[in-house]
């Protein structure tokens, strides 16, 4: 193919004539498609980036960035790997004195503009892969508290049906082992929880509260707090957030995992 050169980027170039394979034709032709297809990506990976500045870890987001890197990429070595051939056939003309120094000139300028784009997509490219690398080990990570969430949430709602239908008996035994229950289980709330001990007092009341408005042992609410702690919910919507999945596990019957899923994707749009 000769290869008549035409605009290519901000370079313009003309009467330069390559013979590539069979063909000939102008160099603007020749590049025609790789440079409309640049075009487009760049202007489809703006809008991704733009969109990316008000939710930067959108999963959907990240992954349609990095196939438009990718195809950038390709793309960009695609031209780069036309100019190469074509550049022995322009440095020969040039000698022959067939194209000016201008000419020259501007073809190795849009040589060297493409061999420098190809390197910061590639660059571009290799930070998104890490990126989304390392957001799917977090993700992982969390997915494996929220399963734990969600199993709690299973055994908050199997036993609430047990102990509502048991019989009211032996109410001084239970009021003494109750103390000595919630007690331990609020053991664990100081575990998974920092905060003072003003803090502390203010989510005991909140959880014993609680048990006396919902049909939820305090013991069962303080499981769900002792995970709320795991999870990393601030100390002040905890109680709010143990209330929303103390009425989830009383008002559904959701799996454990449908539960560390749904928490999954909220975890996500949340940040």
């Amino acid at each position: 193919m000769l290869i008549k050169a035409g605009e290519i980027g901000l370079a313009t170039i003309k009467g330069i004539t390559v013979q590539i394979g069979a063909d000939t034709t102008g160099l603007d032709a020749a590049l025609k498609d790789v440079n409309k297809t640049s075009r487009e990506i760049s202007k489809e990976l703006r809008e991704v980036e733009r969109l990316l500045k008000f939710n930067p870890h959108d999963t959907e987001l990240l992954a349609q960035k990095q196939q438009l890197l990718a195809d950038q990429v390709e793309n960009t070595r695609k031209k780069l790997d036309t100019l190469k051939v074509a550049q022995e056939q322009v440095n020969e003309q040039f000698q022959k004195g067939e194209i000016s120094v201008e000419q020259h000139r501007a073809f190795q300028r849009e040589l060297v503009k493409t061999e420098s784009q190809l390197k910061d997509y590639e660059k571009q490219l290799k930070q998104v892969n890490l990126q989304n690398h390392e957001f799917n080990q977090r993700m992982q990570e969390m997915g494996g508290k929220l399963q734990d969430v969600g199993e709690r949430l299973a055994g908050v709602g199997k036993d609430l049906s047990l102990k509502l239908t048991a019989p009211l008996t032996a109410l001084g035994a239970v009021a003494a082992k109750s103390a000595i229950d919630f007690e331990s289980a609020f053991a664990g709330v100081r575990k998974t929880v920092d905060a003072t001990e003003a803090e502390f007092a203010a989510l005991e009341r909140g959880i014993r509260d609680m048990a006396k408005e919902i049909p939820a042992a305090a013991t069962e609410i303080a499981g769900v707090a002792e995970a709320a702690g795991q999870l990393g919910i601030q100390n002040e919507h905890i109680l709010s957030f143990t209330r929303t999945m103390i009425d989830l596990g009383e008002s559904t019957n959701m799996s454990a995992e449908q539960a560390a899923t749904a928490l999954a994707r909220l975890a996500n749009i949340t940040q």
